[in-house]
């Protein structure tokens, strides 16, 4: 059926990598999107080539200076549309699972939004948006504790048994039993999990436009691409503890998102096919460390810090509520002077009135010995890191797009925001 738009979200997803593989010869789907891709441009300056600013520039079709989103959960929300609000203006449906760093209006209970698990938007009613939003945050801030709690796993097993095909089972049984040993299947396996909800919920619901998020290859590119193919000549591997020698984790993803656009290749062309990665990622050789703040709470207060509310964005990013705007502003003062061996501890501040946003800037090795100061009070380090990563991508302003239909040369988007009207003219070709 003409009109129907089905968009695909590969996060930052590293396309050039792919020169390192043999992708004719053993995914057949990422190469048909391989021969048909195009580049597209963002921002130029590197300090907004984050994600939670590009993607709302997909969404919106405003650049970072127009919707001034800078962090995860920033607001300002109220004042922009976004693709799915203008399509549920339109008295037309959508599907939309995990879109980074924006929400919904809401007003339709028949459409079915899912936020994404770090900004804090709020799901729709319907009881499969509730149960993967909840499954998503917790998943997110279980990961840094290896572990998953009985709550997640019961949500995840409820999730399978309702939207699991059983031709997959077998592709979830690999993957489940490989991430026992190798932490980065857990990333594939909800990514899979993620696209056997987006696909179920198209076939019952055959919304005008649907959309999905993966941002498994993204965390796996950031981890552990230096143990791929492409840098195995160019640069050190991360040390054993990090990933065996033997492994590839980007092949490794590589091998589910075949499997997955393959379930997008075999709808006989009913919706129009639109792919696109935002940003992507180039190779890092700095080899820095990344580290997460754990036991906030405590931590915060042996330095007389006590905010009403913790969040975690991503694994170094926190955001302190406060009950007014000078308690935030006193922490910042307390917070900004910690260091440990004479190097700051937290970095990138930023005031929003009585909340506080900044990250775990410490980068060097980190022991449970090492003391944390602010020349007024001393902690030692135990109990309150936990290794994250060895830093081996960082952000490139290069993103790719694809789309099934042909599309005249002076047509394609050329800078990411035009993304956003392009699949606004499919939809309207629907009387959108």
């Amino acid at each position: 059926m003409p009109g129907l738009v089905t968009f695909i979200q590969l996060n930052e997803f590293y396309f050039d990598a792919l020169e390192a593989y043999d992708i004719p010869g053993k995914y057949p789907n990422l190469s048909h999107v391989v021969s048909n891709l195009q580049k597209t441009s963002s921002e130029k300056a590197y300090e907004e080539l984050e994600p939670w600013i590009q993607w709302p520039s997909i969404y919106s079709g405003l650049t970072a200076s127009e919707h001034k989103l800078k962090r995860l959960g920033d607001k300002g929300h109220e004042k922009i549309e976004w693709l799915h609000d203008f399509i549920e203006r339109k008295a037309k449906s959508y599907v939309v699972l995990a879109p980074m760093n924006c929400d919904a209006n809401l007003t339709n209970p028949k459409n079915i939004f899912v936020p994404d698990p770090w900004s804090g938007a709020v799901s729709s009613s319907h009881w499969a948006a509730r149960t993967t939003t909840a499954l998503l945050k917790q998943a997110v801030i279980e990961n840094s504790t290896k572990r998953l709690s009985p709550a997640s796993i019961l949500a995840l097993v409820f999730l399978f048994l309702k939207f699991v095909r059983v031709k997959n089972y077998a592709k979830f049984a690999l993957l489940l039993f490989k991430s026992l040993k190798f932490r980065w299947f857990r990333a594939l396996f909800l990514d899979l999990l993620i696209n056997e909800i987006h696909v179920a919920l198209i076939s019952r619901e055959n919304p005008d436009y649907s959309s999905v998020f993966f941002n498994s290859f993204a965390h796996i590119q950031h981890h552990y691409m230096r143990n791929s193919k492409l840098a195995s000549s160019l640069y050190r591997r991360n040390p054993e503890p990090v990933c065996k020698n033997n492994c590839d984790p980007f092949e490794d993803s590589l091998r589910v998102l075949d499997w997955i656009l393959d379930d997008y290749f075999d709808e006989d062309k009913k919706r129009i096919l639109i792919l696109a990665t935002g940003l992507s990622q180039e190779l890092d050789q700095r080899g820095i460390n990344y580290y997460r703040l754990e036991n906030a709470g405590v931590f915060f207060s042996r330095f007389d810090i006590f905010p009403k509310q913790i969040n975690y964005r991503m694994s170094r990013d926190l955001t302190l509520v406060f009950s007014n705007k000078n308690l935030a502003n006193d922490a910042l003062n307390i917070l900004s002077k910690i260091t440990v061996s004479g190097i700051s501890l937290f970095e990138e501040f930023a005031l929003d009135g009585n909340r506080l946003h900044f990250s775990v800037g410490f980068s060097k090795k980190l022991t449970p010995e090492m003391i944390a100061t602010d020349q007024r009070v001393s902690t030692k380090m135990l109990g309150f890191y936990s290794f994250v990563a060895i830093k081996n991508t960082i952000h490139a302003p290069t993103g790719y797009y694809y789309c099934s239909e042909e599309i005249p040369e002076t047509n394609k988007p050329k800078h990411i925001t035009q993304i956003y009207q392009k699949i606004k003219s499919f939809l309207d070709e629907s009387n959108v």
